[in-house]
């Protein structure tokens, strides 16, 4: 039985299906095209939809504070660390990270600086 290799293309994924019978090229074709426009419907959503959905599981997801925890985890810091680095206050990180406190633009600045992260991040 004669065989060939199958090439499927949708955006950016590609399906390579081997050994495809040439009485069956067609079929396969039309399954895999079917399923990655199946997957492309799973796959995108809206950022605002999965922020959302975050949100539910960790309210601070989006905020000054939760990017702040975010990046200060990403460089491997504690609050003490990170407090001793920016001169400030473990609690004060704590209160920011919890949006009980507000982080000033001083503050931000050399947050920002040690975290390796926009500024802006940090603000908005």
């Amino acid at each position: 039985m004669s065989t060939k290799t199958v090439k499927i293309e949708r955006g950016n994924a590609i399906v390579l299906v081997l050994r495809v019978p040439k009485d069956q090229e067609k079929a396969v074709k039309d399954f895999f095209r079917t399923t990655l426009e199946r997957l492309e419907e799973i796959m995108i959503v809206p950022a605002s939809v999965v922020k959302k959905e975050l949100q539910k599981k960790n309210p601070m997801i989006g905020t000054p504070g939760g990017s702040l925890k975010a990046y200060r985890l990403r460089e491997n810091l504690s609050q003490a660390e990170l407090a001793q680095k920016a001169g400030l206050k473990q609690h004060h990180i704590s209160e920011m990270e919890k949006g009980k406190r507000g982080i000033g633009l001083k503050s931000a600045k050399a947050l920002a600086k040690i975290l390796h992260c926009k500024l802006e991040k940090l603000l908005s």
